[in-house]
């Protein structure tokens, strides 16, 4: 279907992997500073 078409849909898609990347980064930052907090 053309309704769910990545492809046709590119806003969709950066909206999608920038919330990914933006909970990646976060969940990375978490673990790092709590590693250097408890060091």
């Amino acid at each position: 279907s053309a309704e769910t078409d990545p492809k046709k849909r590119p806003i969709a898609m950066m909206i999608l992997w920038g919330t990914i990347l933006l909970f990646a980064s976060l969940t990375l930052w978490g673990k790092f500073t709590t590693m250097t907090h408890t060091m």
